[in-house]
């Protein structure tokens, strides 16, 4: 994504259009250029060839010319011209080789007035050359073994009165001769008779120009000229092609080495282009200062605006221009920056106060999209359900708030804006919690889509104290009514049958009234402390304190009831225990709270403990019973309020649920603690502890 917004950025357009310019230019200017150096190097090359042809026609009209000459002071000797007459040929030849000895010229044929050969200095074929005299040109011998060519001039013997014949001179025109004229004009001459080289200046190579100039293939040759092209041994050149004297069968040819005219064209062709390519890189090194001129302060303003967009407004708008233009935008920018950042600024302060407020919120809160997807979760929501917003976030609300019935869902049972419903879902470690629930439904400004707005509450504790709140008024009033009863049924015998009463039933009649007082005042004792704890006025006075005097109030007070019951209370004390810093009084409803449970749930004829020990600077109080015990399920509320235990006995039913709390707050208040724990063989052993008052002991 990087390298797309580099290569698409304003700096790398305008350099790669700079760039691209330059090249372009410099194309459109170096190539024709280049075109017309490359044409013009070629012309100037076959404009040196095709001139070097025509001097090779001057130079053999001038050698021409030079055998014209001396045939002709052949024929102005007049002892020749008496020999001829006389028919002496051997006196003619021994005069034609006295006058070539010393010259180039190596064939003199005299001819007479039949056309018939009369002496010649070399034993060659030369009737044709006699029976076609002509006064300059070329003469073929075909039928040697290389066929030869002689330039030739001819001359009549004698004046026209006296006309003898003629004499021809010759001089061959042989390899020796090409690589003379190889020499003085640097190109190479070659003479082909039927396009067969019998004369190069190639053998001067050391190679067989012969052979190689039969075995060359042009690489091209110009239909309709005399041009063509070839290459000898990795050597380009260039071969212009014209007839000798005529003759169909009888060519030359001037051909021109252009290596080093190619090499010439190919390093002008090297530096033309190096030129080119010094301009471009300078032209782009141009492009690229003026671009980066000209895209520097909107990389400026492009980098504010990138800082914009990553919220960081803090940052003043700079740019490094004296373009009116720019500076206008820059300036327009510093004053959007401000007025953002001020409205930021005001929206964070908004959204930390809004943020704080719902977090603050014990209740949940939660907002649901069209789709049912959960958007917003609060702090309190994570709290109640033990979901947090990651978890939840963006998830089906049913897939979160699972309710009782699998075949109904949370989205379904949503109450409409101002009602309030009541429902059971699972949380998130899996316990089963009962939710009060209210919705409203909320469209934003900027969308056209409703979401909905959830508000919800843990009302399980609620549910619960509801719950035991009846089921406790209806164990109060079943508390209040059987010793009311008894009471009531005690006074109404006594008033009836006071006088017919015997001793022996006039005590039971009274402890059956003090059993049920006794009941009385401990239900309202139990009462009036968990409101007082209720209310947070409850209070405790501990101070140094006998354990031996709380346990025989405590014992004083239940053994009517544990008489009537059949029940035995064993004490185990030890010889001596430490003073308890405790509350006397509300201590000894402790031990009444506990042995009166104990009662309860014990049969009758058994028997109920109280230990007590030091121990680690506190004293422990137990008191054991023989009842059915308490299931490990009951124990985790067993000391709150309205939590009863245990099975219901012969004895009692179950009881108001207030005894164990109201123990649990007088004991903790007093800096111990309590608990239970099974009995071995049976029931349930409820302990609590006091701190002992250091160094001061009781017997």
């Amino acid at each position: 994504m990087r390298s797309y917004i580099i290569l698409h950025s304003l700096t790398s357009q305008l350099i790669g259009r700079f760039v691209l310019v330059v090249v372009i230019t410099a194309i459109i200017a170096g190539l024709p250029g280049h075109l017309i150096l490359g044409n013009q190097l070629d012309r100037q090359a076959w404009s040196r060839v095709e001139q070097a042809a025509l001097n090779m026609e001057v130079l053999y009209s001038v050698r021409q010319n030079e055998l014209l000459a001396f045939a002709k002071l052949i024929s102005h000797q007049s002892c020749l011209q008496e020999q001829v007459l006389n028919n002496d040929k051997a006196g003619c030849l021994e005069k034609l080789e006295d006058l070539i000895q010393g010259t180039e010229i190596k064939l003199v044929v005299l001819c007479d007035l039949n056309h018939q050969v009369l002496v010649s200095t070399l034993n060659l074929p030369v009737t044709e050359l006699c029976s076609n005299v002509k006064e300059k040109g070329f003469f073929v011998i075909p039928d040697s073994p290389t066929p030869q060519v002689w330039v030739v001039g001819s001359h009549m013997i004698g004046e026209h009165e006296s006309f003898l014949g003629w004499s021809v001179a010759g001089i061959p025109a042989n390899d020796a001769l090409a690589n003379t004229i190889h020499f003085q004009s640097g190109l190479e001459y070659s003479i082909l008779y039927q396009n067969q080289p019998i004369v190069t200046s190639l053998d001067a190579h050391g190679l067989s120009g012969r052979e190689i100039f039969i075995d060359q293939i042009p690489e091209q040759e110009n239909q309709g000229t005399n041009r063509r092209t070839f290459e000898l041994l990795g050597q380009p050149y260039y071969a212009v092609r014209q007839s000798l004297d005529g003759n169909a069968d009888l060519d030359y040819e001037v051909a021109l080495s252009v290596a080093d005219i190619f090499a010439t064209q190919q390093q002008m062709r090297l530096n033309f282009t190096g030129t080119i390519l010094i301009v471009i890189v300078l032209g782009s090194l141009m492009g690229i200062l003026l671009s980066r001129s000209i895209s520097q302060p909107l990389q400026q303003l492009t980098q504010t605006a990138v800082n914009f967009s990553s919220g960081d407004l803090d940052t003043p708008v700079t740019v490094d221009n004296d373009l009116t233009e720019v500076s206008l935008v820059a300036k327009a920018l510093e004053e959007a920056r401000e007025k953002l950042s001020h409205s930021m600024s005001e929206l964070r302060q908004q959204r930390s106060w809004t943020q704080h407020l719902l977090d603050s919120i014990v209740e949940g809160i939660l907002t649901l999209d069209k789709d049912g997807r959960i958007t917003f979760f609060s702090r309190g929501a994570e709290k109640i359900t033990g979901w947090s917003r990651e978890q939840v976030f963006n998830r089906p609300v049913d897939e979160i708030f699972k309710l009782e019935d699998p075949n109904t869902y949370f989205s379904q049972i949503l109450p409409t804006s101002g009602k309030e419903s009541k429902v059971l879902v699972e949380l998130a470690d899996g316990r089963w919690a009962t939710l009060s629930i209210t919705g409203a439904s909320l469209t934003p400004s900027n969308s056209d889509s409703a979401e909905i707005a959830v508000v919800f509450r843990d009302v399980s504790d609620e549910e619960i104290i509801h719950r035991r709140l009846g089921y406790f008024m209806a164990n109060v009033t079943h508390e209040f009514r059987t010793p009311l009863a008894a009471l009531a049924a005690s006074s109404e015998l006594l008033l009836d049958q006071m006088p017919d009463i015997q001793p022996a039933d006039l005590e039971q009649l009274l402890v059956s009234l003090h059993l049920s007082i006794l009941r009385l005042q401990t239900l309202i004792d139990n009462l009036i402390e968990s409101a007082s704890i209720e209310a947070g006025h409850f209070r405790v006075s501990p101070h140094p304190t006998s354990l031996h005097k709380i346990i025989a109030d405590a014992s004083n007070t239940m053994n009517p009831l544990l008489v009537k019951y059949g029940q035995r209370l064993q004490i185990d004390l030890p010889d001596t225990l430490p003073l308890v810093n405790a509350d006397a009084r509300r201590t000894v409803q402790v031990l009444v709270n506990l042995l009166s449970n104990a009662s309860k749930f014990s049969p009758t004829d058994s028997n109920i403990n109280l230990r007590a020990w030091e121990k680690n600077g506190y004293v422990r109080v137990a008191v054991t019973d023989q009842g059915p015990g308490i299931s490990a399920e009951q124990r985790g509320d067993l000391f709150r309020r309205f939590r009863g235990y245990g099975a219901q006995t012969i004895n009692s039913k179950s009881g108001t649920g207030l005894g164990l709390s109201v123990v649990k707050a007088i004991v903790e208040a007093q800096a111990g603690q309590t608990g239970v724990e099974d009995r071995a063989g049976g029931g349930s052993s409820f302990w609590f502890t006091l701190k002992s008052v250091e160094n001061e002991c009781e017997s």
